[in-house]
């Protein structure tokens, strides 16, 4: 099965903690539940005899969970949150641990809260759990295929180049030797160990299959570097040079001891030679030492028979079989050994009462800190995958919980005000609206266009068909003639054309960057932190969905910024967060403001953005070489400018490079009763461009374009 990243990451999380259960169990176990639960697939049990086998008392378990509702809300909840569905699907799967770790402790819990029927089941339970727990053990202390499948994996390897090497012609006879050498000694190593196995049953030592793994593997190295490097022994020796015909000549002594097998012995070759310089090549004088790459082979054929490929390779394929009958023999008897347990479970799954005691013994440890959870995080979902968004390689799981109630107050708290003010999402929707893209003709006479009736031509086309044609149908002959004429394409046909975008039909443009900047001054304290706060989470919500740029500058008194960045390439959430709960104080300078949006604007992340201001309007811009760079940088980008004024009546210094004001004032029909969303409203500047109406929102000015 395969799985997303994070659910990865959660399935590791889960198996990390020591426990009584094998961890390939655990891991197995993890992921069927969260491959179920999270990943929407159907776990099929096609052979329940053999998924009882591994996993033991699970079986009667996950039946019980598969129709429980507990189930039944996890799913739902991954299909809407998967955010949120993650860390209770860790707490579940977590809880089902720990009743198979803790089980003495929790039956004694709930085991005079039965009647006698359901405590008999707890104990037939008992039992089976304290047999199932037995066979894991046996797994770890006598891991399943004593048979290591590396050893199986090099044996299978060097088939293949035993194989390539019999068959490749050009490989020379010394480069088979020096292979067969190398592969033989770890082979009869192997060869040995398992007739030992086999002979007194006994089991294998790991030091020994480690020991033959490193040999297997150095003799596949040696096999595949002299493979690969006899092909060019031949090319690398000069045209002309001795050592040339000395090739040659073992060549030649190499085909004659393979037609001759009298010929190994060393003696009766020397005497054949029947010259001084023959006997020294082949070592028969007395007082002589053998030629390099003949001693060896005289030596190795007088006392020990060498190995051909084809011997080779047989005693291969037979190990082969040894071990995967070996395997078969074992998976055998551990069937044999755990039938009855199996078919106890499968039993006790099977029983009238089973379900509703499973309920009982689940209840406590497993459903109510579980359903806990699920009710305390249903209310929070929208934030908790805001929060996901902003901590992309968070899991916002258990241990998160204080950080997650901490901010998720702050978070929903400014929510609100936009959720339910009308008029502020109407704000919202400007910042980031969808642009019509068109070409530089939006439209023209095309042949694709179908507005109207140009002529008449001929084609197969029956939509356009005109009526005299149709009239044939009705006569026997006509219809032959008909249907010939829709095969040649002759039929008389209407010719349509019309308008059509030149460019093809209008584009969506790409939505662009925001920087939004914020005044903290002192001012700024009470309704118009809020609402500055509120608009900027919504903004950010926004933009992080659409996975658009954003950053937010916090500017206070002359020179005194802060940037949080939250872009595809970083994302500065926990500074976002803290900004939501800091507070504001200080001064106020809008030139501090104006130049920190202006370098934004000159990053490749944010070329072109839109700039939004919200502040209470009390300062000014005095630099008029930076209201002039402004206005360079306004043309060059067609950057706009979008001021929201809080609590005020006047946009103030802002005035000059704002292109759209709102004016965001207390709502004097406000009471407590009401949501605190409708204490403030808006009110446009006339100074804006004439507002639209919706059906034409496309031709709206935005933030972000």
């Amino acid at each position: 099965m395969e799985y997303s990243r994070k659910n990865k990451i959660l399935i590791d999380g889960i198996i990390a903690q020591p426990r009584h259960i094998p961890q390939t169990v655990r891991e197995d176990l993890a992921s069927i539940l969260v491959a179920e639960l999270i990943e929407g697939e159907s776990i099929e049990i096609k052979d329940s005899k053999k998924f009882i086998q591994r996993y033991g008392v699970f079986y009667p378990l996950l039946i019980h969970l598969r129709h429980s509702d507990l189930w039944k809300s996890l799913k739902g909840l991954a299909a809407e949150s998967p955010e949120a569905a993650a860390p209770i699907t860790e707490l579940f799967i977590t809880k089902i641990f720990d009743l198979i770790d803790n089980f003495p402790k929790i039956r004694e819990g709930i085991y005079n809260d039965l009647d006698e029927e359901m405590q008999n089941l707890l104990a037939q339970f008992a039992k089976l759990l304290e047999e199932t727990e037995e066979q894991w053990n046996k797994e770890i202390e006598n891991p399943p295929g004593s048979m290591n499948e590396e050893i199986i994996d090099l044996l299978q390897k060097l088939s293949e180049l035993i194989n390539r090497m019999s068959h490749d012609g050009d490989i020379p006879p010394e480069s088979i030797e020096q292979i067969c050498n190398s592969v033989s000694e770890p082979l009869s190593s192997l060869q040995e160990l398992i007739d030992s196995v086999e002979n007194t049953d006994a089991e294998i030592d790991p030091d020994a299959i480690d020991d033959l793994i490193d040999a297997l593997k150095k003799a596949v190295d040696d096999a595949e570097n002299e493979l690969a490097s006899a092909g060019q022994e031949e090319t690398q020796i000069p045209e002309g040079d001795d050592s040339n015909q000395l090739t040659d000549s073992s060549d030649a002594e190499d085909t004659e001891i393979s037609e001759n097998p009298e010929s190994l012995d060393p003696e009766s070759h020397n005497q054949e030679a029947g010259s001084e310089d023959s006997e020294i090549e082949n070592g028969s004088d007395s007082g002589g030492e053998p030629a390099e790459g003949q001693g060896s082979q005289g030596e190795e054929g007088g006392n020990e028979q060498r190995m051909s490929p084809s011997e080779l390779n047989e005693m291969i394929q037979q190990m082969l079989r040894q071990i995967q009958e070996k395997k078969q023999n074992q998976d055998g008897d551990q069937t044999k050994s755990t039938s009855p347990r199996t078919e106890n479970i499968s039993s006790f799954s099977k029983m009238p009462n089973t379900e509703k005691m499973l309920q009982a013994l689940m209840q406590k440890s497993v459903f109510d800190p579980v359903n806990q959870m699920l009710q305390t995080l249903r209310p929070h979902l929208e934030t908790i995958d805001f929060l996901a968004q902003l901590f992309p390689a968070n899991q916002w799981g258990l241990d998160s919980t204080s950080l997650k109630q901490e901010y998720i107050a702050n978070l929903e708290k400014y929510a609100k005000i936009v959720e339910k003010n009308a008029e502020l999402k109407e704000i919202l929707w400007l910042i980031g609206r969808i642009e019509l893209e068109y070409g530089i003709k939006k439209q023209s006479i095309s042949p694709m266009g179908r507005s109207e009736v140009h002529s008449i031509t001929r084609s197969n086309d029956i939509s356009r068909m005109l009526p005299m044609e149709a009239v044939k149908f009705h006569h026997p002959l006509l219809r032959k003639k008909l249907y010939a004429d829709f095969t040649e394409g002759k039929l008389l046909t209407y010719n349509l054309r019309g308008k059509n975008w030149t460019d093809g039909p209008p584009k969506k443009k790409e939505q662009g960057p925001v920087v939004a900047l914020v005044d903290t001054s002192g001012s700024m304290q009470g309704t118009p932190e809020v609402v500055a706060k509120s608009v900027i989470l919504a903004l950010t919500k926004k933009m992080i969905k659409q996975e658009r740029d954003v950053k937010v500058i916090l500017f206070s008194g002359r020179n005194t910024t802060d940037e949080i960045e939250l872009t595809s390439k970083k994302k500065m959430a926990t500074e976002f967060l803290k900004f939501l709960q800091g507070t504001f104080g200080g001064g106020t300078d809008f030139n501090t403001a104006l130049k920190s949006g202006l370098e934004s604007l000159k990053q490749p992340a944010f070329k072109g953005a839109d700039l939004l201001f919200i502040t209470d309007g009390d300062s000014a811009i005095s630099d008029q070489a930076l209201i002039n760079e402004w206005k360079k940088v306004k043309e060059d980008q067609e950057a706009r400018v979008f001021s929201l004024i809080v609590d005020h009546h006047s946009a103030g210094g802002l005035t000059p490079i704002s292109d759209y004001t709102y004016f965001i004032q207390r709502d004097q029909n406000w009471s407590i009763r009401n949501s605190p969303a409708t204490m403030i409203r808006f009110i446009a500047s006339p100074n804006n461009p004439e507002k639209t109406k919706k059906k034409d929102r496309s031709k709206s000015p935005r933030i972000g374009r």
